[in-house]
């Protein structure tokens, strides 16, 4: 009967430790993830602090060009 136990409690514990190896791979994988976008968003951050992301806005959301720039627009012909 001890036996019995014993191995009962042995597969229990197998199946708990997969279960935990499974969760620890997933969580590495969301580490791997995070990590990523954290990557990116620092990349884009600096984006934004460059001259060519202020020039990029002011040209495409308020419509400004320097001074010697032509602005050519094609006419709507409906």
């Amino acid at each position: 009967m001890l036996c019995g136990v014993l191995l009962y409690g042995t597969r229990s514990l197998l199946a708990k430790d997969d279960q935990y190896a499974a969760r620890e791979k997933e969580l590495e994988e969301q580490i791997q993830e995070q990590a990523q976008e954290s990557e990116a968003l620092g990349q884009e951050e600096e984006y934004i602090k460059t001259k060519e992301y202020v020039e990029e806005i002011a040209k495409t959301k308020l419509g400004l060009v320097y001074p010697d720039e032509i602005l050519l627009k094609p006419n709507s012909e409906e």
